[in-house]
Parts: C-alpha cells; structure tokens; sequence
C-alpha cells in the first residue's frame, strides 16, 4: 500500500497541471427563427486564459446561433429515454440514425461557436498550448429576467458533444473538460478542508419509480475501500428532506461539514410550474418498513436548504436535474450553483441504472486517484463511450446505448483535487469485520433488492429481524448480502455469524460467536458472557443466526424429534441476552415463523421474479 493524504485546496495550492482554459461568453441571449424553424441565438466572444498565467486573449463579438433545435432536441429525448424500451425495428433503426447524426450535430455547434472565423484566431493558440497543460472549456451564460428562457435553452445544448477533426473533444491524448457556469454574486467558500473526505449518501426509495437502492453506493464504496479511514461515507438513514437539513446543520455544528453530498434517487422538472425538483421520502411514511411515499421538492427549497454548508460538490444522480426551460435557476443544478455550491454533477435526461453504476464507478475512482472533479468527468465519459453495451432486452437482445453525454458538470470556482496523492500519512484500506460469515456467491448476488431495503429498514427500527422462505429461495444468501452491505455502509462495526445447523446447543452457539469477537474466548470461563457482553457494548454489532428450523421445538402434535424443548429454551434465553446489549442486532433464516418474542418482523421470500431468475441462471452457468 502506497502512502496518501487527503486535502481539499485551492487550484494554486495543487500539483497537477495548470489549466489551459478557453472560456465561451454568450449574452443578449434570444429566440429567433432561421428559415421557419425555431433557434437560440446570443452573441458571442470567446476568450483563452493562457495556462502559465497572464492576460486572456479575447476575440471579438461574433453571432451564435444553434444548429440544434426542436426537432433535434426531440430525437435526443426519445432516444435517452424511451429506446430502451422497445429496442427492435423501426425504432432500433431509429435510433441508429440517431447515434449516426452525434458528430454531426457535434460538429455544427462546433462550428457555430468555436469555428467561427472571430473564434478560430483563439481557437487554435489555445489548443496548441503544449501537453504540459490540461484543457478545458467552459461555457459561460449571461442573462437577465427578460431573456433567462433562451439562457437557459443555451445552457442546455450538448456541449460535452463538440465534435472537430474526427473526433470529440473529450477523446484522444489531449481531452478537453466541458462545464457550464453561470455569473452570480454568491461567494464561493474554499477548499482548505482537514482529512478525512466526508461524503453523505442520499437514496431516497419511494414507491415513485423504485430501483436498488446499492446502484450508487456500491460503485461509490468500491471506488473509495482503499482509502481506508481517510474517507467517511455516510448513508442518510432516513432519506427525507428534513433529515438531510438536519444531517447537514448537525455536521456543520460539529465543525465538520460535508464535502460531497450525493444524491441518488428520481428528479423531475414540472413544465406547469416551470420548476425543477428532487424526489425524496414522505416524512409521514418514516416508520413504514415496505412502502413510502414520494415527496418532491423544488429546486428553490433544496438550494436554500444547501447554501452556507461549504459543500464544494453537490452530486446529483438523478434524472433531469440539469433541465430548466424558462429560467437557468430553476434547474436543481442551477439553483444549487446560485446559492454558492461551487461544483454540481447533473443529469440532463433520464438515465439508466446500469449508465449511472458505471459513471458513478469511474467517477469517484478517478477521484480517488488523486483527480480533480473535471478528471473524473472525463473518466465517467469515457468509461461509458469506450463500452455502449448496457444490458440485454428480453427477446430484443444486447441494448447498446451512447449516453456519455448526459452526465453535465456545473462549475463557478476553480477545480478542486478532493483527494490528494502525497507521501504525508499512510492510507489504511477498511477491512470489514464479518467474522465467519460465509462468502458471497461466486455468481455474484442477483436480485432481492426490495427485500435488502425492508430488512435494512426493520433493523433501523427494531432489535431483530427474520427472513422466512423455503428451502432453496436463498434466504442465508440474502442474509449474508445484508450482513455485507450493512457493514460496508458502516451501519454496524461488525458482524458475527452461526449456523444452527452446525452449532445446535446453546453453549456451543456462544463458544463460536465468542470467538469471532474475542481471541481466546471459552464458553468454559465463569465470565464468558461478561466479557463478551463489555465487547459488544464497544461497537454495533449484527448477529446472524442462520438455519433456525433445525432447532426450533416441535409443533403440538407434531413428533418430537431430536431436539428438546429445554434446548430451545436455553437458545431463546441466549438470544436475549444478545438483542439486550445495546448497540447489537439479530438477524435470523428460517424456513418456519419464529415463536415469541421472536415472533414478528418477518420478510417472507417469494420465488425470484423471472428476469431475476433468468439473470441468475446466466451467472451460474
């Protein structure tokens, strides 16, 4: 393991290269039309702020006007969020004609901004700056109340697509970083952080277009383990807008503010109330375990609710948050950068799951390597161009997709390095505390999502929780996933785990759990359970207690088997004690309900839903 420290500064205060920046001024921003057809216009000037410093070379004014417009703007919307669906035929030929037209719409608002004849005389000095500099082009709008609705169109072009000798911008062994900012007077706070990187995980899982609640956050933890305790990575127990105020008042209070507040979840803009939002969890549906409410909230709410925290990057993983049509700040994206968050990562169509997994994943690994957040733009653009496949349609087949270009990165300040790669302190890589918890399937884990959310939800809420399924549904898989993931989101330090299929009386059940906590532990010491009991109360702990129809008494009128009544009794008393330490949860499988006081909070499983069951047996085989 090599040696990292982290630190958030001011672009002056890195390392890395400096910026060769190349700055596009649009203002008097209009609507016009161009042989019938409806366009955004604005005039122009751009600008180059050479990398070493002095002073910026300026064009003069030149017309802008889009080569993109409703029709244009239509193909794209389909393509981004409605091809998936129905990947066959016409439409499949539809959206090849699409993903044939990229370079050339690329290209048209090349030239119509950076090729300019005024534009060109800037162009080329500041591309030919020389390979010891990074580049990076950032589109800058002006506008007033009068013409925010064609500000906000401009904002909107897809500028991350510019297209120029045979390739786009972002390509090749001098890519260029794309970021949109927009002029405001609220002051941007530094970056001059102390370690560790705090990150708060915002997933908010309402019955308004549920889908599992791990896509971010696995990539997300994965990309960030080998940092160790350098990062803190929060997960918003409770994901309502009240609790993330809370959340964010609490860290600041404690002079530990967040750094990256992440969102994963649905966004939406209302065209009514020209007015984007963010959906999270009905507050009154806190205390319901498998169904809550959608509750959304405007971008004005969440802005203000946001501003003042010195969060440096606001990630929003959601669907339309980058969209406004009447006013750039009405965008969730927008009014975030106008209350002073310096950085915000937006979307500006719907996105699929597996795109947002992958750019997530490239994302947070590139920062995590030491990159500046424009770095790990590139990174997530790549990473999604480079591979189009996304997965197979049933009965159309592999679903390939180019939606590199949906991801936006709004900026106003210079771009930070949140993590920085020195020789100052040693990373520790986090080492989970699973004890013997079996490991996780060689096909991986598929499936059960809506059930991993319940079970971490009950366990939020109550002492224990049961799975209850037949043989065969994978209850001690899902068991173990939970264990897993739980203690990857650090909402417990550790997790012991017994089969009681293998350790059948209760004394042998506390020998090995006592051993996964305490070197040396015997069953036979007079103060077992003291001891035991002073480690627990030293950290969160799950107990899982797998295969609990083994030892379960007999049912009346049932035969009595081979296991005696006052063996479960001296169990039942053993459990207890576990779920009466404060700080320890019981999970427990079972293919029988559990008797009292175990008796409630149980997830019953199904059989798998047949995608899922066709994805498994894929897995296996």
């Amino acid at each position: 393991m090599g040696l990292c420290y982290i630190i958030i500064h001011d672009l002056d205060k890195g390392t890395q290269m400096a910026f060769a920046d190349l700055e596009l001024h649009l203002f008097n921003c209009k609507i016009k039309k161009v042989k019938g057809v409806e366009r955004v216009a604005a005039d122009a000037r751009l600008e180059h702020l050479p990398a070493g410093g002095g002073r910026a070379i300026k064009s003069g004014q030149f017309s802008f006007v889009a080569p993109w417009g409703p029709v244009e703007a239509e193909d794209l919307s389909w393509y981004l969020e409605r091809f998936h669906d129905w990947p066959w035929g016409v439409f499949l030929e539809r959206a090849r004609r699409i993903t044939d037209n990229l370079p050339l719409w690329g290209e048209g608002l090349f030239k119509a901004s950076l090729g300019d004849a005024a534009a060109l005389p800037i162009y080329y000095p500041w591309k030919g700056a020389g390979t010891d500099s990074d580049w990076r082009f950032t589109v800058v709008v002006e506008y007033t109340a009068e013409n925010s609705d064609a500000a906000s169109r401009l904002l909107s072009l897809p500028w991350e697509m510019l297209y120029t000798d045979g390739g786009f911008l972002f390509q090749g062994g001098q890519p260029v970083r794309v970021r949109r900012s927009l002029p405001t007077n609220q002051a941007h706070q530094g970056y001059l952080f102390q370690p560790p990187l705090r990150i708060l995980l915002v997933s908010p899982r309402s019955d308004h277009g549920y889908f599992d609640h791990r896509v971010a956050a696995r990539p997300l933890t994965e990309a960030l383990a080998a940092l160790g305790d350098l990062v803190v990575l929060t997960v918003l127990e409770t994901p309502t807008f009240p609790e993330l105020s809370r959340a964010l008042l609490e860290a600041k209070r404690r002079g530990q503010p967040f750094h990256v507040v992440h969102f994963d979840g649905h966004g939406s803009y209302d065209p009514v109330r020209q007015l984007g939002g963010l959906y999270f969890e009905d507050p009154q549906d806190a205390q319901e375990i498998d169904s809550r409410r959608a509750v959304l909230v405007s971008a004005s709410e969440l802005a203000q609710a946001i501003s003042g925290h010195g969060t440096p990057l606001f990630y929003l993983d959601a669907c339309q948050g980058a969209q406004a049509m009447v006013n750039p700040t009405t965008s969730v994206a927008g009014a975030l950068m106008a209350k002073g968050v310096a950085s915000v990562v937006a979307m500006s169509h719907s996105v699929l799951v597996e795109s947002a997994r992958r750019f997530v994943e490239a994302f947070y690994g590139e920062l995590a390597r030491g990159g500046r957040i424009g770095d790990a733009m590139l990174a997530g653009q790549r990473a999604l161009h480079g591979d189009p496949y996304r997965f197979d349609v049933p009965h159309a087949g592999p679903l390939y997709m180019q939606d590199w270009f949906v991801p936006l990165l709004y900026q106003e300040a210079d771009d930070p390095v949140l993590i920085e790669t020195t020789s100052t302190l040693p990373g520790r890589k986090r080492k989970l505390r699973v004890g013997e918890l079996p490991d996780a399937p060689e096909h991986g884990f598929v499936g059960r999502s809506r059930e991993l959310l319940t079970l971490e939800r009950l366990l939020l809420q109550k002492d224990y929780a049961v799975i209850q399924g037949e043989g065969g549904e994978g209850k001690t898989a899902l068991a173990v996933e939970l264990a897993r993931w739980l203690a990857t989101i650090r909402r417990v330090g550790r997790v012991i785990f017994v089969s009681l299929e293998s350790h059948t009386h209760a004394r042998a059940v506390l020998d090995f759990l006592g051993q996964q906590l305490l070197a040396g532990f015997t069953v036979t010491d007079p103060n077992a359970w003291a001891s035991l009991e002073a480690e627990l109360e030293k950290s969160s702990t799950l107990v899982v207690l797998d295969n609990l129809e083994t030892v379960l008494p007999p049912r009346p009128g049932a035969d009595l088997g081979v296991f005696e009544p006052e063996e479960w009794q001296e169990l039942l008393e053993l459990f207890k004690k576990f779920m009466g330490v404060e700080g320890a949860k019981l999970l427990f499988t079972s293919r029988e309900a559990l008797p009292a006081p175990f008796s409630n909070h149980h997830v019953k499983l199904d059989r798998l839903e047949t995608d899922e069951a066709v994805q498994l047996v894929a897995g296996v085989l």
